[in-house]
């Protein structure tokens, strides 16, 4: 990113942006090679890579930020606390022996804050540490064992094995094959082609793209797809319906389909019944109606207490799993869900939500959310509209990796 760029940049994001560069320094943000890729020169050729790029946009100088010293920060952290100290110094004696603080990890940011003279704010030094690990874990650099969500980049990939076994016997699916330059050359040639049938369609093909006056580009207004005379049956239909309590209909369901039998006790695994059933029928509609515990508990006859004990042993992400999972199989076999297709075809969205609350997945993101914190919720629907996937992710998470999480199992 180029230093003479920053005003234009900070203008859109405001103070989120940290100055890195000079106004004559081509910035390079980030640089890794593989731990097994190292010293093959990977890393010298991405650099000399940079340098012409530098070159052509007439830039005298490369600004490359190094994040170091975070591991050895945390590091000389714990050792001064196992001693009941902290990192008050750049320079501290350790029994006889005298450390040096690392401070790679301090940016321009922190440096402010954590340093003054030879002295060091313990604060912010150990926040700085931390927030560089932070950055690193969401970029793939740091992999933590065991996790799913901080896995090595290696373990989204096909053993070498595997796929050298699948590229012999031309199983691999892949639309890319050994040569770049061909398959880039035949996607530029698609491109083209699409472009000029969408030129030829603006305007002549019914429901394609409108050219107006200004030269812009709209979609036409989608027709009703619902007929006059089916939404007035609509409304006869709904009126010959009976108005049930919630709370009967989910018992009456559960006649149906045993769907509260999965909500079992986390230690004896019995699942409820009697008065316990109808606890947790109650817990279940404070919790998705977004009334809560509290506000339940003065509108029907359970207590707080009581509520809170079958949320607290009774409903867990294994339970409403298997609980939903046995509804969607009682909708699937009823024969009315043919109707709308065969359950193979999914349509999935995502959409950003601002929460007010710290919740767990909610980060930070100038861009959509202001100064206030959001998530990202994906659900994939089958065309017989049952949820064959639902997941919240980071907002730095990639998407195609949440989307395939959510699909695959299902």
């Amino acid at each position: 990113m180029a230093g003479r760029d920053e005003a234009r940049l900070n203008a859109a994001v405001g103070s989120w942006l940290e100055r890195e560069a000079q106004d004559d320094e081509w910035y390079v943000d980030a640089l890794a090679v593989f731990s097994n890729w190292g010293r093959k020169g990977i890393g010298t050729r991405l650099l000399q890579s940079a340098e012409r790029q530098a070159c052509q946009h007439h830039y005298p100088k490369i600004a490359l930020h190094v994040a170091q010293g975070n591991t050895q920060a945390l590091e000389h952290v714990s050792t001064l606390a196992k001693q009941r100290r902290r990192v008050t110094a750049k320079e501290q004696k350790v029994g006889k022996v005298k450390v040096h603080a690392p401070l790679g990890h301090l940016t321009g940011r922190w440096r402010k804050h954590a340093l003054e003279g030879e002295k060091i704010t313990p604060n912010y030094y150990e926040a700085a540490a931390f927030e560089t690990l932070k950055g690193r874990l969401r970029s793939g650099d740091v992999a933590v064992s065991g996790s799913r969500r901080y896995r090595p980049f290696e373990h989204y990939l096909l053993p070498s094995a595997h796929f050298e076994q699948l590229a012999e016997k031309q199983q691999t699916r892949l639309a890319v094959n050994s040569d770049a330059e061909v398959y880039l050359t035949t996607k530029q040639q698609e491109i083209t082609q699409k472009l000029e049938a969408l030129q030829e369609s603006i305007g002549k093909v019914e429901g394609s793209l409108i050219l107006d006056e200004k030269g812009h580009l709209h979609l036409p207004q989608l027709e009703k797809a619902v007929q006059e005379d089916v939404e007035r049956l609509k409304k006869r239909v709904y009126a010959l319906l009976p108005h049930l309590p919630l709370a009967d209909l989910l018992l009456e369901v559960d006649a149906w389909t045993g769907f509260l039998r999965h909500f079992t006790h986390l230690t004896s695994k019995d699942a409820p019944i009697g008065v316990q059933k109808l606890e947790l029928v109650a817990a279940l509609m404070g919790m998705g109606m977004n009334l809560g515990l509290e506000k339940m508990a003065e509108s029907c006859p359970y207590t707080y207490r009581q509520l809170f004990w079958s949320v607290d042993w009774h409903i867990r992400e294994e339970t409403l799993l298997a609980a939903l999972a046995s509804l969607d199989n009682f909708v699937l076999s009823a024969p009315l869900s043919s109707a709308w297709g065969d359950g193979t075809t999914s349509s999935s969205d995502g959409m950003r939500m601002r929460v007010g609350v710290n919740a767990a997945n909610a980060e930070y993101n100038a861009k959509y959310f202001g100064v206030g914190r959001g998530t990202n919720m994906y659900i994939h629907a089958a065309d017989i509209w049952i949820p064959v996937g639902r997941a919240t992710n980071h907002r730095d998470e990639r998407r195609g990796l949440v989307c395939r999480r959510c699909t695959l199992p299902s």
